[in-house]
């Protein structure tokens, strides 16, 4: 540890584990088994209508902690931040460095909620990143003889926004382990479970496994193309996995654009609760049968390997299986928050 790292920890009191991300932690040595993800998609607490974002039935309250019928109502009754002018920006601010802390804290000497935690992304969405509804390349607005507009009055597009602004990505070497640091006896009903009534929307989950199919060579790149699928309506589930975790991933693996830009690639399969009876079920989340994850060294290589002939090759065989209509992608920017994985390696299929 260097010395500037040594005076920052002692003047702010802080233990090294709570860095949780190695040297600080004993790592997991990782197996060609998938893990257990719960990705858990979130869309902050603002005053969009409800025409235009669902929210969970407990989710966004007043400053006395009462569910608002309609947020759209009166932005300034908001708990979380009356100014709709700065609640994009506070939200990202207080997800990462408020709930990020509070998220990974030891509430006392019988919480082990992230003791078998192996791994916590916050995965915050870039609005000026490519997006299913607004891919590359972009096109520059001009009039018929090929001239810039004098004013874009009239002309400036609506902005069409994905469902979500985020997701938290946790991972576990089995599902009890995943069960168990959600359950009862620690502190995520009593004290993470308020505190998102007050910051989200929206919090739809599921269990999903793991696999990797190009892993990592290092820490993980900063940029994630996120990927949410929904299968064509004459696929079962268990048919449009073993479809894309075979003939398509193949393909992927197969293409000379993704081992030129993507430095990471893993499947999330949905296999979590089928009823509202059980455990971590929701109702949108239960609607998802995958979730892609590829990563990039920038925002550069995001676009330029949208824009390659290899992944419209990809993008054609995707609509064989994925139903795109119900389907989206947007970009993120990735924090990693724990981290006891090393090296990553391929999961056997």
């Amino acid at each position: 540890m260097s010395k500037f790292a040594r005076t920052v920890l002692k003047n702010n009191e802080v233990n090294e584990q709570e860095w949780l991300r190695p040297p600080y932690l004993q790592t997991y040595e990782f197996s060609d088994e998938p893990l257990y993800v719960l990705p858990a998609f979130l869309s902050r607490a603002d005053s969009s209508p409800l025409s235009e974002r669902r929210r969970d039935p407990n989710n966004v309250v007043d400053k006395n902690g009462e569910v608002i019928e309609d947020p759209s109502a009166d932005p300034s009754a908001l708990a979380f931040e009356s100014d709709p002018n700065l609640v994009h920006e506070k939200w990202n601010e207080y997800w990462r460095k408020v709930h990020g802390m509070r998220f990974i804290h030891k509430d006392g000497p019988n919480d082990n909620s992230i003791s078998r935690m192996l791994r916590y992304d916050q995965v915050h969405r870039i609005s000026g990143g490519p997006t299913s509804y607004f891919p590359p390349p972009y096109k520059v607005p001009m009039d018929e003889n090929g001239r810039l507009y004098e004013s874009v009055l009239g002309c400036i597009e609506p902005y069409k926004r994905p469902q979500h602004d985020g997701l938290a990505y946790m991972a576990f070497k089995t599902l009890e382990d995943l069960q168990d640091s959600f359950g009862s006896k620690n502190k995520f009903p009593s004290r993470i479970v308020p505190e998102e009534r007050i910051i989200f929307r929206e919090v739809p989950h599921l269990i999903a496994k793991e696999y990797i199919i190009i892993p990592n060579s290092g820490p993980r790149d900063p940029l994630v193309l996120i990927k949410v699928h929904k299968r064509k309506p004459d696929l079962k589930r268990k048919q449009f996995q073993d479809i894309w975790l075979h003939e398509h991933a193949d393909l992927v693996l197969s293409k000379l654009a993704t081992h030129q830009y993507v430095k990471r690639y893993a499947q999330l399969h949905n296999v979590g609760s089928s009823s509202e009876s059980e455990q971590f079920w929701h109702p949108y989340g239960s609607t998802i049968d995958g979730v892609t994850a590829m990563a990039f060294a920038s925002m550069n290589d995001v676009e330029d390997f949208l824009m390659t002939e290899d992944y419209a090759l990809l993008e054609k065989h995707e609509a064989t299986f994925i139903n795109h209509h119900e389907s989206e992608y947007y970009t993120c920017l990735n924090y990693n928050i724990i981290n006891r994985l090393h090296p990553e390696v391929a999961t056997r299929r």
